[in-house]
Protein backbone atom coordinates (compact mmCIF):
# COMPACT_ATOMS: atom_id res chain seq x y z
CA UNK A 1 0.00 0.00 0.00
CA UNK A 2 2.81 2.54 0.68
CA UNK A 3 4.66 1.90 -2.87
CA UNK A 4 1.31 2.42 -4.23
CA UNK A 5 1.24 5.63 -2.23
CA UNK A 6 4.48 6.88 -3.06
CA UNK A 7 4.48 5.80 -6.87
CA UNK A 8 1.24 8.16 -6.89
CA UNK A 9 3.03 11.10 -5.48
CA UNK A 10 5.91 10.86 -7.68
CA UNK A 11 3.39 10.16 -10.48
CA UNK A 12 1.81 13.34 -9.69
CA UNK A 13 4.98 15.21 -9.56
CA UNK A 14 6.06 14.34 -12.90
CA UNK A 15 2.57 14.97 -14.02
CA UNK A 16 2.71 19.09 -12.27
CA UNK A 17 5.52 19.77 -10.54
CA UNK A 18 8.40 19.10 -13.15
CA UNK A 19 6.74 20.70 -16.17
CA UNK A 20 6.02 23.91 -14.40
CA UNK A 21 9.83 24.19 -12.70
CA UNK A 22 11.50 25.23 -15.73
CA UNK A 23 8.40 27.56 -17.24
CA UNK A 24 8.61 29.58 -13.30
CA UNK A 25 12.47 29.62 -14.12
CA UNK A 26 12.47 30.86 -17.49
CA UNK A 27 9.67 33.24 -17.30
CA UNK A 28 10.90 34.46 -14.25
CA UNK A 29 14.84 35.07 -15.56
CA UNK A 30 13.20 37.02 -18.74
CA UNK A 31 10.72 38.95 -16.32
CA UNK A 32 13.78 39.98 -14.50
CA UNK A 33 15.80 40.90 -17.31
CA UNK A 34 13.74 41.23 -19.73
CA UNK A 35 16.53 43.85 -21.75
CA UNK A 36 19.28 41.56 -22.00
CA UNK A 37 16.81 38.44 -23.17
CA UNK A 38 15.29 41.08 -25.80
CA UNK A 39 14.47 38.96 -28.28
CA UNK A 40 13.71 35.17 -26.05
CA UNK A 41 10.63 37.93 -24.72
CA UNK A 42 9.67 38.78 -28.25
CA UNK A 43 9.72 35.26 -29.34
CA UNK A 44 7.21 34.15 -26.45
CA UNK A 45 5.04 37.03 -27.38
CA UNK A 46 6.56 40.17 -25.32
CA UNK A 47 6.38 41.16 -21.78
CA UNK A 48 2.41 40.58 -21.28
CA UNK A 49 2.60 36.89 -22.82
CA UNK A 50 5.39 36.08 -20.25
CA UNK A 51 3.50 37.65 -17.25
CA UNK A 52 0.60 35.52 -17.74
CA UNK A 53 3.00 32.57 -18.88
CA UNK A 54 4.52 33.08 -14.96
CA UNK A 55 1.18 33.70 -13.38
CA UNK A 56 -0.37 30.79 -15.08
CA UNK A 57 2.57 28.39 -14.10
CA UNK A 58 2.88 29.84 -10.56
CA UNK A 59 -0.74 29.07 -9.62
CA UNK A 60 -0.16 25.52 -10.92
CA UNK A 61 2.28 25.25 -7.96
CA UNK A 62 0.05 27.31 -5.58
CA UNK A 63 -2.85 24.69 -6.14
CA UNK A 64 -0.03 21.89 -5.95
CA UNK A 65 1.43 22.66 -2.70
CA UNK A 66 -1.89 22.91 -0.56
CA UNK A 67 -3.49 19.61 -1.72
CA UNK A 68 -0.51 17.56 -0.75
CA UNK A 69 -0.85 19.91 2.68
CA UNK A 70 -4.19 18.70 3.21
CA UNK A 71 -2.88 15.01 1.78
CA UNK A 72 -0.25 15.08 4.84
CA UNK A 73 -3.20 16.38 6.96
CA UNK A 74 -5.39 13.79 6.42
CA UNK A 75 -3.36 10.53 5.93
CA UNK A 76 -0.82 11.36 9.11
CA UNK A 77 2.64 13.02 9.50
CA UNK A 78 4.44 9.40 9.20
CA UNK A 79 3.49 9.50 5.40
CA UNK A 80 4.64 13.10 5.17
CA UNK A 81 8.52 11.46 5.95
CA UNK A 82 7.87 9.04 3.24
CA UNK A 83 6.62 11.64 0.51
CA UNK A 84 10.04 13.36 0.97
CA UNK A 85 12.54 10.45 1.52
CA UNK A 86 10.67 7.66 -0.22
CA UNK A 87 11.25 5.78 2.32
CA UNK A 88 8.67 3.98 4.81
CA UNK A 89 9.21 5.09 8.70
CA UNK A 90 7.72 2.68 11.64
CA UNK A 91 8.26 4.39 15.18
CA UNK A 92 8.67 1.83 17.40
CA UNK A 93 8.25 3.07 21.23
CA UNK A 94 10.43 0.62 23.32
CA UNK A 95 8.72 0.63 26.95
CA UNK A 96 10.85 -0.68 29.83
CA UNK A 97 8.52 -3.08 31.42
CA UNK A 98 8.91 -4.32 35.34
CA UNK A 99 8.98 -7.76 36.24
Amino acid sequence: MESCLHSQTLLCWEMYGQPLTPVVVITGILLFQQAQFAWQVKLLGGFGMIRLYHFAAMIGFLSFVPGHLLMVALHGWSNFYSMLTGWNVILIIWRKTEL
